[in-house]
């Protein structure tokens, strides 16, 4: 793409992938040279790199630490991109399903009413809208995994390993390889797209369907059926966030997804 695209958080999973799709056309930047809440940091930062767009994917994402720490949670999700936007740059902003109730049964589109059940949803639905204040643009998206991080590595890792998984049937969403995220962040980029955008690859899954089909792929391995409250977690879940796009940006099936990743890192 042409432009300069400062990328905050980029030694997070979608960091890294954006980093490999952007190349050279990127600033990537993460703790300590840049943190979001230190907004005459922020503001010195941004000023030096005079970036034409800016990607916020620094957040604090572990949903249950945000539930013990809700003033955490609004300092980075929230405050962090105020700062970026104070700027005066474009900022482009990532966004969870954990913004919707997940009461279902029909999937979440951009127009959806957010209803947040934990303080992860709800630091994310703030810095949505400081975002689209601002005329920005937010990306919702699901169950990002990539590289050795996220649900899928994690159960397939254990499966490969013929290891016992334990998967959740009760909750079902969609889940996103993060360098397909990526190369359809950069589309968003090059077509400069505002508003709020939906972006996941598409495929409904619960946890335990999703254990089932990396079995079927690695041949090994042994499957545990749980529900959430077996797991005594801090943050509640909403238990149905399928997403869909009205904008037409959802990412390719979750299973041609998951065979790309386990080609390249699996």
């Amino acid at each position: 793409m042409s432009g300069r695209v400062l990328v905050t958080g980029a030694d997070g999973t979608l960091g890294r992938a954006l980093g490999s799709v952007l190349g050279a056309d990127a600033v990537m930047l993460d703790l300590p040279e840049l943190d979001v809440t230190d907004r005459r940091r922020v503001r010195k930062v941004v000023a030096a790199v005079a970036p034409d767009v800016v990607v916020n994917c620094a957040a604090v994402t572990d949903v249950d630490l945000c539930q013990r720490r809700p003033g955490l949670a609004l300092r980075v999700n929230r405050d962090g991109a105020a700062h970026l936007v104070e700027t005066g740059v474009p900022v482009v902003t990532i966004s969870s399903d954990h913004v919707f109730p997940g009461r279902g049964p029909e999937a979440y589109v951009e127009s959806s009413t957010p209803d947040p059940v934990n303080e992860y949803g709800r630091s994310k639905l703030a810095a949505e809208r400081v975002v689209l204040e601002a005329g920005g643009t937010v990306v919702r998206t699901s169950w990002l995994f990539g590289g050795s991080s996220g649900l899928v590595p994690f159960m397939h890792r254990r499966l490969s390993a013929g290891r016992l998984v334990r998967a959740v049937s009760d909750q079902r969403a969609c889940a996103t390889w993060a360098d397909d995220l990526a190369r359809g962040l950069v589309r968003v980029l090059d077509e400069g797209v505002t508003g709020v955008v939906h972006m996941a690859n598409r495929g409904a899954v619960t946890p335990l369907e999703m254990a089932r089909m990396l079995r079927a792929l690695c041949g090994r391995g042994r499957i545990a059926e749980i529900r959430w409250a077996d797991l005594d977690l801090d943050a509640p879940r909403p238990r149905w966030s399928v997403l869909d796009s009205r904008r037409g940006r959802m990412l390719r099936p979750l299973e041609e997804a998951i065979r790309g990743w386990r080609g390249k890192d699996g």
